[in-house]
């Protein structure tokens, strides 16, 4: 099963509670709860997948939630005039597109799972 990092995890988390799509934030409720192996173990590597396939609902709400944070935090970021703000808003979405790429190359189906 995929696994997440616990900081993407709760990156994840907070995306998707951000959701206006109450049946996204409760079925991605319901999977996490779920898949306890979707939290990486210490030592295992990133890309472990272990023959497993994250369900392709699933990926859908991740990154329609991540997509939406990222545009929040880039409207922030437009409108900041701290150094120290845009430095870490720099940080939240460059661990934005990591979650993505990690969410792209992960194998992944279409159905609930």
């Amino acid at each position: 099963m995929v696994a997440f990092s616990p900081s993407a995890l709760r990156l994840l988390d907070a995306a998707v509670a951000q959701l206006a799509d109450s049946p996204q934030q409760q079925r991605w409720s319901s999977w996490e709860r779920d898949h306890p192996e979707i939290r990486r173990r210490p030592g295992a590597a990133w890309n472990d997948w272990s023959g497993t396939a994250l369900p392709g609902d699933i990926l859908e709400i991740a990154l329609i939630a991540l997509g939406r944070l990222s545009m929040q935090l880039r409207n922030q970021r437009a409108h900041s005039s701290s150094e120290d703000e845009v430095s870490e808003l720099d940080n939240e979405l460059s661990q934005i597109r990591s979650i993505e790429r990690f969410l792209h190359e992960a194998p992944h189906g279409y159905g609930a799972g």
